[in-house]
């Protein structure tokens, strides 16, 4: 196939914890806070009385105001006497991780657990249980605060037509499996943004870039998602800007939406189902990491799918599809298995032959990345 080479990327950057701290800031400066910490909890209280004090202390003794917004830190509060959302937020999330409470920041500009227009607050898990942090975004000193126990699951879902669909996952994990059902209904939709770092139609791609170059905040961590076979639909942008390395469509799933997975900039293998028929505007977008792309259907039905504008580092990667050569079965059985991926071991290390069907990913080389994909392949076919 036709290889093109793909834009360069210019959405905003992928986030990762904690806050990058400006030159005059250095990381261990984060200490500055163990008195206040010390000030406000003691050692016997529980994980939410601690999250609940830290809470208040932020919304009681500094304002609410957006003057002094260039980072955003918590070290402006101290500075400033007061922030917005964004610092609040940081203060919140330095303090707890202090104390060693599992925090991680929320966007509530998805309209889900808090109020929307770019809004954050924090999300802390103690003992099994999911709490919602929130100093307010408005209002001077002492200001209101609030902290909801929201349950047991990390995430959210919401009723429709007598399905549920996904809507966000706000939890620590690094692979995460959708529910099949949730709440005693279906899992039949991937609600828009469920695993995006953010959501950047809120935002201009150039103020997101200034935004985002002093932020440097996980807002997702999960890397991997397993989804069921009871989905049948994607919503727009539910993965875009992910932190996935590698997803599997289910073959219940008949058209990907755009943005789908729109400069998830990690993502590398994508496996699609032949129940494909579409694949919108920008769905890999600016996805330049992806080099393998691997179609359960024929050559003939992949030239059929319907791909649209904006996805060329899907149109660019390597294609494998159900009527490939078998690459991988290097003793000649006819399959995949343990064996091959023994064999290929071998050859990388010099005391096997070389052989040409050992080039899994089509790059003309041996090396490290054949031997993933092959596991991978294995695992899948057996």
């Amino acid at each position: 196939m036709k290889h093109f080479r793909s834009a360069a990327a210019c959405c905003a950057a992928v986030l990762t914890v904690l806050s990058v701290q400006s030159p005059a800031h250095a990381a261990s400066d984060v200490q500055q806070l163990v008195p206040i910490l010390e000030s406000i909890v003691t050692a016997d209280m529980t994980g939410a009385e601690k999250l609940t004090a830290i809470t208040k202390y932020t919304a009681e003794n500094y304002s609410y105001t957006s003057e002094h917004t260039r980072y955003q830190h918590w070290y402006e509060m101290t500075e400033y006497g007061g922030g917005d959302c964004w610092a609040n937020t940081d203060m919140i999330v330095n303090l707890c991780t202090l104390a060693e409470i599992r925090v991680i920041r929320h966007d509530s500009s998805l309209g889900i657990l808090g109020s929307g227009s770019g809004h954050i607050n924090t999300v802390a898990e103690i003992d099994g249980e999911y709490y919602l942090a929130e100093a307010g975004y408005s209002g001077e000193k002492p200001r209101s605060y609030q902290v909801t126990k929201i349950g047991t699951v990390p995430y959210t879902v919401t009723e429709k037509d007598g399905t549920a669909e996904f809507r966000r996952y706000y939890g620590f994990e690094t692979a995460f499996s959708i529910p099949k059902e949730a709440d005693g209904l279906p899992v039949t939709s991937i609600g828009s943004y469920a695993f995006s770092t953010k959501q950047l139609t809120d935002y201009s791609r150039n103020n997101s870039k200034l935004c985002y170059q002093f932020w440097k905040w996980d807002f997702s961590k999960v890397t991997s998602v397993e989804i069921p076979e009871t989905v049948t639909v994607i919503q727009p942008g539910a993965f875009m800007c992910s932190k996935l390395t590698e997803i599997t469509v289910p073959a219940s799933v008949t058209a990907l939406p755009k943005n789908a997975f729109y400069y998830s900039e990690d993502l590398a293998a994508v496996h699609l189902p032949a129940s494909l028929t579409e694949i919108g505007e920008n769905a890999f977008g600016d996805c330049n990491a992806l080099t393998d792309v691997w179609f359960a259907g024929t050559q003939a039905e992949w030239e059929a799918l319907q791909i649209a504008d904006g996805n060329a580092p899907l149109q660019s990667a390597v294609l494998h599809t159900a009527d490939s050569v078998l690459k991988g079965d290097l003793n000649g059985d006819g399959v995949l298995s343990p064996a091959d991926a023994a064999l290929l071991r071998d050859m990388l290390t010099g005391s096997a032959a070389e052989s040409e069907a050992a080039d899994i990913n089509g790059d003309s080389r041996l090396d490290g990345r054949d031997l993933t994909l092959l596991k991978q392949q294995i695992l899948r076919t057996a």
